[in-house]
């Protein structure tokens, strides 16, 4: 079966945030992880999901509390069919169980989901997880905005070559569904169910211990990692603060108008950098996509 190519992407959180402004999705953003401690944890709340990325040799090829039934279905998760993928895989595989009020995941991330999980609606169908890998492979308007993002010194495409693939980055990421904390890996045919999230605590709660077990084991094994969060933006938490100051009964009318302006001010510096960031995202397709058409005409 033919895959039209994926480029190789860094893995940089700024990039990924661009990579999911591009696709259209709005309210959230990723960033890099400095720290799992409480402090750090509460200051990132709302968190949609952990991505963990390391170097490795081969993963680990155990199948233990694999998803299996009615579940495998209604989460959305596909097999890993390119290495090149495994950057945009990882965001999508946050973004898409995500159902969070800060985020919008626009027309095309909205039509993939739908498309990939329409014909599994009584839990049966014909997209199993290989099949939504492919689906994914094959899915040029992601593709393409994802292969934007390869600078020119860096694009390369898979290929076969075994040096390439022994050190190869590889993403596994964490998210809560439906109550419960999985374990997403593409490199394996289901989802890891980590078990029920108490209602007393938050999903991070169970899933720290999990991801510090191994980062331990990295450090050990001196194996290169990274952590990355998916995040509500900035705005969007101003802007609940800001419901509740107009709420509080208890301030005074000044009080409420100071705290007004400055959560007011600070929203609109968001939008303004965030529609800066766009535009010049806009800019740089736009002259690229110019610079591919004339080197085109020129070859003719």
């Amino acid at each position: 079966m033919w895959f039209h190519e994926w480029c190789f992407i860094e893995s940089n959180a700024d990039l990924f945030t661009d990579l999911i402004y591009t696709l259209g999705v709005d309210g959230v953003e990723v960033n890099e992880a400095i720290s799992l401690d409480d402090d750090y944890i509460e200051r990132i709340k709302p968190c949609h999901g952990l991505i963990f990325l390391f170097k490795q040799k081969q993963t680990n090829t155990s199948n233990e509390n694999l998803v299996k039934g009615a579940r495998l279905h209604e989460i959305c998760f596909g097999q890993q069919i390119y290495k090149n993928v495994c950057p945009t895989q990882a965001i999508l595989s946050v973004l898409l169980n995500c159902t969070h009020e800060d985020l919008n995941l626009g027309a095309t991330l909205t039509e993939f989901k739908e498309y990939s999980q329409k014909f599994h609606s009584k839990g049966v169908g014909l997209f199993d997880t290989k099949m939504k890998g492919i689906a994914l492979s094959n899915h040029e308007p992601i593709r393409d905005v994802h292969n934007r993002f390869a600078k020119k010194q860096l694009i390369e495409f898979d290929s076969d070559d075994e040096k390439k693939e022994e050190y190869a980055f590889h993403f596994i990421v964490y998210v809560p569904f439906k109550d419960h904390l999985y374990e997403l890996d593409g490199l394996k045919t289901a989802p890891i169910d980590h078990g029920a999230i108490p209602e007393d605590n938050e999903w991070l709660d169970i899933a720290r211990p999990i991801v510090q077990q191994h980062i331990q084991k990295f450090i050990e094994d001196k194996i290169h990692f990274r952590l990355m969060v998916i995040v509500s933006e900035p705005d969007k938490k101003y802007e609940r603060e800001l419901k509740q100051v107009l709420a509080d009964s208890s301030l005074t009318d000044d009080e409420r108008n100071a705290q007004k302006s400055n959560l007011s001010k600070l929203i609109n510096e968001e939008k303004r950098k965030k529609a800066h960031r766009i535009a010049n995202l806009r800019r740089q397709h736009n002259l690229a996509a110019d610079k591919a058409k004339k080197t085109t005409t020129t070859t003719k």
